[in-house]
């Protein structure tokens, strides 16, 4: 019922453009939530600038994903993308503003293989940025190889939720190569840990390459 989501959240936006905010960065994917239809009149009505995005979600051992990115290539999963970037996204003139992908912990799958190569190619030709949801170092950097190899710079990339990995000279080495290091889920309680990584990367001249976010949401319908 969009009437009663956007009767739920239209408040805490409205509250967050009187305080300063102008845009709200949304990385509720495909398949898991996005609803550019609802966003744009949310966006209208609330006066913040609301950025959405194309990709698939392949965290969660893979249960978000359609059937069809087990079976199609990457460069097929890619002209999905670019669609959505070109025409618009569910019959709608709203474009996406950067990626958003998911792999799991620990060494790529060959389906998270297949989202970071497609990942690349959208962005070749589209020049989006493309956040993924990783976690752990392995992973990430495995993701940035990729891109590489397919001669995406690492600055085109975002390491989402990069906090859970524990090793911050992880994080020092990918804000060195140049990809963003995006610290998310920052609370109340656990404000000191976040500094005290921000603190390594602020000695090592990295600052310029970290993201913050509450990564708030979770409207359950």
């Amino acid at each position: 019922d969009r009437e009663e989501v956007m009767a739920k959240m239209l408040p805490y936006l409205t509250e967050a453009r009187n305080a300063g905010c102008r845009t709200f960065i949304d990385c509720t994917p495909n398949y898991l939530g996005r609803d550019v239809a609802m966003l744009k009149v949310l966006s209208q009505k609330s006066g913040l600038f609301i950025v959405t995005n194309t990709g698939y979600y392949g965290g969660s051992d893979h249960k978000f994903l359609p059937a069809h990115t087990f079976t199609e290539t990457p460069q097929s999963l890619a002209k999905r993308w670019i669609r959505e970037w070109t025409d618009g996204i569910d019959g709608t003139s709203v474009k996406p503003g950067f990626m958003k992908i998911s792999v799991n912990r620990g060494a790529l799958s060959e389906v998270s293989k297949k989202l970071i190569t497609a990942a690349a190619i959208t962005h070749l030709k589209t020049g989006l940025t493309i956040a993924s949801h990783t976690g752990t170092a392995v992973p990430a950097f495995e993701q940035i190889e990729i891109l590489r190899q397919h001669g995406v710079d690492p600055s085109a990339f975002i390491w989402v939720h990069s906090q859970i990995e524990e090793d911050v000279a992880q994080h020092i080495k990918a804000a060195r190569e140049g990809a963003w290091v995006s610290l998310d889920g920052l609370r109340e309680n656990n404000i000191d840990r976040y500094l005290s990584i921000l603190t390594a990367l602020k000695k090592e001249k990295c600052l310029h390459r970290v993201l913050l976010s509450h990564d708030a949401g979770w409207y359950d319908p």
